[in-house]
C-alpha cells in the first residue's frame, strides 16, 4: 500500500485489518483448543483483589514511559523528538524481541513457584542468568552497530544532526536497567504482591519527570535520557531488594552477582568500541558487520554467564526440549 502511494487512512485501515483478523484467530484458536472453558462462569473476584494495586503499577509505567518523548517536544522542540524517535525506535524493538524471549518462562515460573520453591530457587537464578546474558549481549551488539547504521539511514537529511556518540550509551543503560528487574519484577507478580512496589513506582514517575524537567532544560535530550536512567537505578534495585529479601528469603547480592559481570563486560565492549573504526559504507556492509560482531558478542556473553551459573545450560537445554516438543 506504501508502494502504491495509497492515502494515509487507507493505509491505517489495512492495519486494523490485519489486527481484527487476528482477533478472529485468535477466538477461533481457543474455542476449538480449549472447549472446556465456561465463559459464564462467575468471576472470582477473590482471585483479581489486588487489581488498583496492579492498576496503579500500571498506569505508573505509563506514564513513566511516555515522559521522555512529551517533556522532549515542550523543551527542546520537535527536531530534538525527531532524534528521540530515530533512536529509541532500535532500542524499543530490540527490547520487544528481548521481553519476548522471557516472557516464555513466565508461565513456567508462576507454575513452580507456588508447587516447588526449592525448584523455584535454580529456575530463578538459570532465566534471570538467560535473560540478562541475552540482553547484555544484544544490547552491546546494538551499542557497537547504532551509529554506523544512523549514518546510513539518515544520509543526506542535513536539517538535524541525528550523529551523536553519547545517545548509543544512554539508550543501552535505559534498557539496560529496564531489563535487569524483568526476573524479580515477574516473581511480584507471581506472587500477588503489587504493594510492595506501589510507593516504589509512584516514586520512579516523580524522580524522571523532576530530573527531566531540570536537566532537559540544562543540556537537552542528554539530560532527559539521564533522569529516565536515574529513576530506572531507583526501582530496579529496589525491586532485585525487595524480591530477594521479602519473597525469596535471601541476600540480593544472589542476583547482583550474575549482573555485575554482565555489566562490567558491557563497559567493556563500549571501551573497546573506542579503539576499533568500522569501515561500513551500505547496508550491504553493515549486515556482514553485524553478523560478524553479533557471533563474537554472543559467544562471549554465552561463556562468561555460564561460569557464573552452570545451571544456565539447564535453562536451554528445557528451553530447546520445549521446542522440539512443539514440532512434534
Amino acid at each position: 500500500m506504501v508502494l502504491l502511494q495509497v492515502n494515509i487512512i487507507l493505509l491505517q485501515c489495512g492495519y486494523l485489518l490485519v489486527n481484527v483478523i487476528q482477533i478472529l484467530i485468535y477466538r477461533a484458536y481457543v474455542y476449538k483448543k480449549y472447549p472446556w472453558i465456561n465463559w459464564k462462569a462467575a468471576p472470582n473476584n477473590q482471585a483479581l483483589s489486588n487489581r488498583n494495586r496492579f492498576l496503579l503499577n500500571g498506569v505508573a509505567w505509563t506514564v513513566f514511559n511516555s515522559t521522555d518523548t512529551i517533556l522532549l517536544s515542550i523543551i527542546c522542540g520537535l527536531a530534538v523528538s525527531s532524534i528521540y524517535a530515530i533512536y529509541n525506535l532500535i532500542y524499543a524493538n530490540l527490547n520487544m524481541i528481548i521481553v519476548i524471549v522471557y516472557s516464555s518462562s513466565y508461565f513456567v515460573l508462576g507454575q513452580t513457584y507456588h508447587e516447588n520453591r526449592n525448584e523455584y530457587f535454580e529456575k530463578h537464578d538459570g532465566i534471570e542468568s538467560f535473560s540478562s546474558g541475552l540482553s547484555f549481549a544484544l544490547l552491546s551488539i546494538a551499542y557497537v552497530l547504532t551509529l554506523p547504521f544512523i549514518t546510513l539511514y539518515t544520509r543526506g537529511i542535513h536539517d538535524v544532526n541525528y550523529v551523536d556518540n553519547w545517545l548509543p550509551l544512554l539508550f543501552c543503560l535505559v534498557q539496560i536497567f529496564s531489563n535487569s528487574r524483568l526476573v524479580c519484577g515477574n516473581l511480584i507478580n507471581v506472587c500477588n504482591r503489587p504493594d510492595l512496589v506501589n510507593k516504589a513506582s509512584i516514586i520512579e514517575v516523580i524522580i524522571n519527570i523532576t530530573l527531566s524537567i531540570g536537566l532537559g532544560l540544562l543540556i537537552g535530550i542528554h539530560g532527559v535520557l539521564i533522569a529516565t536512567i536515574v529513576a530506572l537505578c531507583y526501582k530496579t534495585n529496589f525491586i532485585i531488594i525487595i524480591s530477594n529479601k521479602k519473597l525469596l528469603g535471601r541476600s540480593p547480592w544472589h542476583t547482583y552477582k550474575i549482573l555485575g559481570p554482565n555489566f562490567i563486560m558491557f563497559g567493556l565492549i563500549v571501551v573497546a568500541t573506542y579503539f576499533i573504526n568500522l569501515q561500513i559504507t551500505s547496508y550491504i556492509s553493515l549486515l556482514i558487520c553485524a553478523l560478524i560482531v553479533a557471533v563474537i558478542i554472543l559467544v562471549i556473553f554465552f561463556v562468561l554467564n555460564l561460569i557464573i551459573n552452570p545451571k544456565l545450560i539447564n535453562v536451554i537445554k528445557g528451553f530447546f526440549g520445549r521446542m522440539k516438543h512443539k514440532k512434534q
